[in-house]
């Protein structure tokens, strides 16, 4: 299963350096569950966090998370893009704590507690309840970010 962590930027008070360390977790994410499965139905996982502002809260919205088995979607006059068995979950990393944090592992560890949080507590799409090892899926998660350097307490 690939699996991706991903930012979504909302604000301009983000770095360049924010935005570098972001891709490289992206990276070390994608190595570490490269050879992982925890659903035959899923063969691929994005999560994406977001770290939004309280002055662009309003454009923020929380979306369930969402299972893709088989979709199409048009580009205009470009190309096709197509999602297969695909989870998407989107996780809201609170702004307070992110933006005040001075070091690389500092904003990981922010990152990785809001994911675990939201991860513990999701409700998986219904075609996946029963076949997703959620047990499994959250303890290497945990290890995951353990493995980058985070206390995660």
């Amino acid at each position: 299963m690939e699996q991706v962590i991903a930012c979504v930027v909302w604000s301009n008070e983000f770095t360049r350096e924010m935005i570098d360390e972001a891709l490289e977790l992206k990276g070390i994410a994608k190595e570490f569950f490269k050879d992982k499965s925890y659903c035959p139905e899923v063969e691929r996982c994005n999560i994406f966090w977001e770290s939004t502002p309280p002055g662009w809260m309003r454009f923020y919205k929380q979306y369930r998370p969402a299972y893709k088995e088989d979709k199409i979607i048009k580009m205009e006059g470009r190309f096709n893009l197509r999602l297969h068995k695909l989870l998407d979950i989107r996780v809201q990393v609170p702004f307070a704590e992110y933006s005040v944090q001075d070091s690389k592992i500092g904003r990981w560890n922010v990152i990785g507690k809001a994911i675990l949080a939201y991860l513990r507590e999701m409700k998986y799409p219904v075609v996946l309840r029963k076949k997703f090892d959620r047990e499994r899926f959250n303890s290497d998660m945990e290890a995951f970010f353990r493995s980058v350097g985070c206390t995660l307490e």
